[in-house]
């Protein structure tokens, strides 16, 4: 996980999030993320990660359906 932090959040602000996943790997996923205040890009976020498959404790791969999902809403 990596965070960077760019503004300040005061208890006043609004701030919205909004996170989507940038990579589907067979077993491994990234997401990305953002929080802002209005226009202001208050802070941005990567995170990766891997399916594991709880009986082994082994990677697993992706959920048919999320990758398909995925592939969905992926730009050609």
């Amino acid at each position: 996980t990596e965070v960077n932090y760019l503004r300040p959040i005061r208890l006043a602000d609004r701030p919205v999030g909004r996170m989507w996943v940038t990579q589907l790997r067979r077993t491994s996923w990234r997401v990305a993320a953002e929080f802002r205040c209005g226009d202001q890009l208050m802070a941005s976020a990567q995170q990766a990660g891997c399916f594991i498959d709880l009986a082994s404790l082994r990677p697993a791969r992706v959920p048919a359906a999320m990758a398909t999902a995925y592939d969905a809403q992926r730009p050609e």
